[in-house]
């Protein structure tokens, strides 16, 4: 209840739910089945809307982030949240053709 990660907040009293590092935890969290337990976000879900706010506002630049949310997926497939896993393995896929463009 007090897990604080926002990158948006600089007094460190909430999280936005809508930033990377955010959206990150909640994955993790949903990942883990822990999610709906948590109070420290605006929501204790996330959606695939969510999810796509990465794209949407550019939030993904760095193949290590690609990774920690890779290492969400068999989690999240076990936990029967294929909405979240195809969802996912879209942004993967997205990211490395940007990534692929622009180095080649």
């Amino acid at each position: 209840h007090n897990i604080r990660v926002c990158q948006n907040d600089s007094t460190g009293s909430s999280n936005c739910g809508t930033c990377e590092k955010c959206i990150r935890t909640m994955t993790m969290l949903e990942a883990l089945g822990k999610l709906r337990e948590c109070r420290s976000f605006p929501e204790n879900d996330i959606d695939v809307e969510r999810l796509y706010y990465l794209q949407e506002y550019d939030m993904l630049f760095d193949p290590e982030q690609i990774y920690l949310y890779k290492m969400a997926v068999p989690l999240l497939e076990k936990r029967g949240r294929h909405d979240l896993v195809e969802a996912l393995n879209r942004i993967f896929d997205t990211f490395f053709e940007k990534r692929s463009a622009v180095s080649g």
